[in-house]
């Protein structure tokens, strides 16, 4: 991410706090979201999972970070976490996966969203489902029944998302493709959905077994 574009993250960060604390409303965000909102020790805040880390959100501060070492979460992934605690409705999850593309407005940015996604991590994997098999297990990835092999993920409480891999042959490459449940829309709009499957891809390229 470019130092621009890092700063306008940034702004937006902040402008997304004060929309969190204008709604006032920290358990039923923690319902919507389907987080633990706690009151212990001091500590008013969410607690929650993203991937296969634990996230604590104090509140009303709202800073973010990662119990276990202190860490402060990467400004994107803060935005994501944000986005999430605003659009989050509790509606159910449909089962059914769709693309970027079928997303609203991600038609427009779905070649680039499968760049540093899907073609990134096909790239590292060649015909190695194996590997990808490893990677995904590793980061608790569930397996699924698409392509010739497929895991889902739990990126956030009421938010899976999937990655597919199909082997290449003579004619073509090997493919990877990023879905997200059809119901994604009730919890982060597009843009966030493209953190969201950066963060997922970036995971499990540090998984794989070089």
């Amino acid at each position: 991410m470019s130092k621009e574009s890092d700063d306008q993250l940034s702004i937006r960060v902040e402008q997304l706090k004060t929309e969190i604390r204008l709604l006032n409303d920290p358990k039923g965000i923690a319902f919507r979201c389907g987080m633990d909102f706690i009151k212990a020790k001091g500590f008013p805040g969410f607690q929650f999972s993203l991937f296969d880390s634990t996230i604590s959100v104090n509140y009303p501060e709202l800073d973010i970070s990662n119990p276990k070492n202190g860490a402060v979460l990467k400004i994107s992934s803060q935005a994501l976490i944000f986005y999430y605690m605003i659009k989050a409705d509790a509606s159910p999850l449909t089962g059914k996966w769709v693309s970027f593309a079928d997303l609203p407005n991600g038609r427009f940015y779905a070649q680039a969203f499968q760049g540093y996604t899907g073609d990134e991590l096909a790239s590292i994997l060649g015909n190695d489902d194996e590997n990808f098999s490893y990677a995904s297990l590793k980061l608790n990835g569930k397996a699924l029944p698409i392509g010739d092999a497929a895991f889902e993920f739990v990126a956030l409480p009421r938010v899976p998302i999937a990655v597919v891999y199909w082997k290449g042959d003579e004619e073509f490459h090997s493919n990877c493709k990023v879905l997200f449940d059809a119901s994604i829309g009730h919890y982060l709009p597009t843009d966030a959905c493209a953190i969201l499957g950066s963060i997922l891809v970036q995971k499990l390229k540090f998984l794989v077994k070089i």
